[in-house]
């Protein structure tokens, strides 16, 4: 059978395909690259550059090959983004998904596997949430995931698609055997900043909200491994549901976030710095999932959850992979700043200030060179910036970017 797996270079995306195919599915890949990286994609499937809002492209691809279900990972995925650009989320999550399901609908698909979130649950009042408790969405990005989620059973009625809508919960971990890991253009993620802070990337780890109403004061999170994640799509993919389902996929343990750095300090042997921040109104104290369902019904079993192992094979690849996937931008970041302290214009010290402030300013939609920014702060002189970018020109050309892709385009 032909499965379509849309953000195929994401995250979860890229670990997918490795499972998938290594299970001996027929695997079509789908990427907009604007958060996925080419070389993500470790397996040898046809893989499509397109944005769900072409329907054109889209309805291209459902032509060219007999897809018979679909695995929808793609979604632009930061809850503080979204309040500030709430069109954009609902535009790419929303409509993206209506778009899709449309061509499903009319290429007669009928399973259709939806990435939900755990965020949608809002704050519930519960320490352990059943796919009972009413959704209460706080931020864009989680309203436009529960409306997906609202539109479902009337495809199911009318069309007889069957819809399995996977609430998500704190994904982390890498799949070591595959050289994959997480990586994100702009990394919010907790465990991967811890690292950042190990490897010097970031100054400290902001924990926000350090008074909550738990055990140690600090927030807590299911947190379940990439590889748990992926074998329940392929489970959702396979098992004889009968009817539209949902279905919580965590671990069923609540780890704090302190307890969750003290865990990355005994593994990597170093003193994380962390910083207290104010608690973010739309983020829960506790959010654990009840998994009951998901292990009933789909035959889950969380085998790679239990935090230190999850530590474990994230740190792995974040050691082996200090910057991620590396796109021809974080390269000559990453460049620039090995050659500003060669040279002896900053210290090691200023660099990951510099990258910190970098970081911000991107995240704000203010995006400077990295020398700009060190101009700015007064770490570098006009001279040596420009200096330094000589130096850059010249190695910059022994350097590949992102490697040739070989994977079939559709053209915009």
């Amino acid at each position: 059978m032909v499965v379509l797996v849309t953000g195929a270079a994401g995250y979860i995306g890229s670990h997918l395909l490795c499972r998938l195919y290594d299970s001996g599915w027929r695997i079509v890949a789908l990427d907009d690259f604007s958060e996925g990286h080419h070389s993500a994609i470790k397996v040898g499937v046809e893989t499509y550059d397109c944005n769900l809002l072409d329907f054109s492209s889209l309805i291209k691809v459902f032509s060219a090959h007999p897809i018979r279900a679909v695995v929808h990972l793609a979604a632009k995925c930061s809850a503080s983004e979204s309040i500030e650009r709430p069109q954009k989320y609902y535009l790419n999550n929303l409509i993206g998904t209506l778009d899709l399901l449309r061509a499903s609908v009319d290429f007669g698909i009928k399973r259709f596997i939806f990435a939900s979130d755990a965020c949608i649950y809002g704050r519930p009042r519960v320490k352990i949430v059943s796919e009972s408790v009413k959704p209460s969405p706080l931020t864009p990005y989680a309203r436009s995931k529960a409306l997906c989620e609202e539109v479902f059973p009337d495809y199911y009625r009318a069309y007889g698609l069957l819809t399995v809508s996977l609430r998500i919960f704190s994904v982390g971990g890498a799949m070591q055997e595959r050289d994959i890991g997480e990586s994100h253009r702009l990394e919010r993620h907790i465990i991967p900043n811890i690292f950042k802070v190990v490897l010097g990337q970031k100054e400290a780890l902001d924990i926000y909200g350090t008074d909550l109403n738990t055990e140690d004061g600090t927030a807590v999170r299911d947190f379940v491994h990439v590889k748990d994640v992926c074998a329940a799509i392929e489970a959702a993919l396979v098992k004889p549901l009968v009817h539209p389902s949902v279905f919580n996929i965590g671990s069923g343990v609540g780890t704090s976030i302190l307890q969750l750095v003290n865990a990355a300090q005994r593994l990597t042997g170093k003193k994380i710095k962390t910083r207290s921040s104010s608690k973010i109104a739309t983020e829960p104290v506790s959010l654990v999932a009840d998994i009951d369902a998901a292990v009933r019904e789909l035959g889950y079993t969380p085998r790679y959850s239990d935090i230190e192992t999850i530590l474990k094979d994230a740190w792995a690849w974040h050691k082996k992979h200090p910057q991620g996937f590396v796109t021809e931008r974080k390269l000559q970041r990453i460049m620039f700043g090995t050659i500003a302290v060669e040279l002896g214009y900053i210290t090691k010290e200023q660099l990951a200030k510099a990258l910190e402030i970098q970081r911000v300013q991107d995240a704000k939609g203010e995006h400077k060179l990295l020398g700009v920014v060190m101009l700015e702060e007064g770490m570098i002189s006009p001279q040596q910036l420009i200096s330094a970018l000589k130096e850059m020109e010249k190695r910059i050309k022994k350097h590949e970017g992102d490697g040739e892709n070989n994977n079939r385009r559709i053209k915009e």
